[in-house]
C-alpha cells in the first residue's frame, strides 16, 4: 500500500506519531481519576470539577499557546511539553498509589496544561517540515489532535477494574516516553522576525475581526463541555442505573471514545480522497 505523500518524509511521520502517543497518553488516566474522586468524596461539585479539569485548559489556554508558537522555537516548546507531561503523569501515578486522588487530579491537569502548547507549535512548524505536502500533513495532525480527546480516555477505560488505578497514569507516562523518543532531534525553528511582528496583533484582535474564529472557539468550548458532562453521566449510569460497577463505566467510556473516533476518521478519509 502506498504511503500518503504527506507522510513520506520521515520527520513528518515522527512528529505525527509522537503527537499521537503523547496526546493519547495524557488522556489515559481520566476514567480512573473520576472513579477515585467519586470514591473519596460525596461532593458532586468536586466530581464535576474533576470532570471538567481534563478539557478546560484547552479552551482557557489555546490563545496563549498560539501566541507562544508564534514567538519561540517550536521544537523546544514541544520537548518541554513532552517532558513536563511525562513528569506530571508520574506524579499522578504516585498520588493514586498513595490514595490521594486530589493530588492525582491536579497532576493530571498539569499534564493537560503542559500539553496545550504542543499542537499549535507542531501546526505552526509543519510547513517547514512537510513542504508542498503541508496541507495533507496538517490534516493528519488535526485528525490526531481531535481523535485524542476521546481515544485517550477510551483506552484508559479499558484498564478500569483490570489493574491497580496507579498503573494507568504510569502507562500514560510510558506513552509520552515513546513520544519523546519518536520526536527525537526534530528541528522546528522559531518564526522569522517579520512573522513575530505580524503576530503582535493577538488573538483578541482576530476574534473581534473574524466571526468564523469566534464560532470555532465557541464550538470547541461546547464540544469540550459536552464530553465532560457525558463522562460524568456515564459514571452515574454505570453505578446507579446499570449496576455494572467500575468495569461497566470503563467499558462505556471506551465505547463512547472509540465510537466518536469514527467522525474524525471519516472526515480525514474524505479529505484524502478529495485531494487525489
Amino acid at each position: 500500500m502506498a504511503v500518503e505523500p504527506a507522510l513520506r518524509r520521515p520527520e513528518v511521520r515522527r512528529v505525527i506519531t509522537s503527537h499521537a502517543f503523547a496526546a493519547v497518553g495524557m488522556g489515559l488516566p481520566w476514567p480512573v481519576l473520576l472513579l477515585a474522586v467519586e470514591q473519596s468524596t460525596s461532593s458532586q461539585l468536586l466530581l464535576g470539577l474533576a470532570g471538567a479539569a481534563r478539557l478546560a485548559p484547552y479552551v482557557a489556554l489555546s490563545w496563549l499557546s498560539g501566541r507562544l508558537a508564534d514567538r519561540r522555537e517550536r521544537a523546544l516548546i514541544v520537548r518541554i511539553s513532552l517532558w513536563a507531561r511525562a513528569v506530571a503523569l508520574l506524579v499522578a501515578a504516585a498520588a493514586l498509589a498513595a490514595s490521594n486522588p486530589l493530588v492525582a487530579v491536579v497532576a493530571a491537569t498539569g499534564a493537560i496544561v503542559a500539553g496545550t502548547p504542543a499542537y499549535p507549535a507542531l501546526a505552526a512548524g509543519m510547513p517547514r517540515l512537510a513542504g508542498a505536502a503541508t496541507e495533507r500533513a496538517t490534516s493528519a495532525l488535526v485528525t490526531v489532535e481531535v481523535a485524542s480527546f476521546v481515544v485517550g480516555p477510551a483506552v484508559g477505560g479499558l484498564f478500569v477494574g483490570r489493574m491497580p488505578p496507579a498503573w494507568v497514569p504510569l502507562i500514560g507516562a510510558i506513552f509520552v516516553g515513546v513520544a519523546i523518543v519518536a520526536f527525537g532531534r526534530t528541528a522546528m525553528p522559531a518564526p522569522e522576525a517579520s512573522a513575530i511582528h505580524a503576530a503582535e496583533r493577538g488573538v483578541w484582535s482576530l476574534l473581534r475581526r473574524d466571526p468564523c474564529a469566534r464560532q470555532a472557539l465557541a464550538v470547541v468550548a461546547v464540544v469540550n463541555a459536552l464530553l465532560s458532562v457525558l463522562g460524568l453521566l456515564l459514571l452515574q449510569l454505570a453505578h446507579e442505573v446499570w449496576r455494572s460497577g467500575d468495569e461497566g463505566f470503563g467499558l462505556a467510556t471506551a465505547l463512547l471514545g472509540f465510537g466518536a473516533l469514527g467522525a474524525p476518521v471519516v472526515a480525514h478519509s474524505r479529505t484524502m480522497r478529495s485531494g487525489r
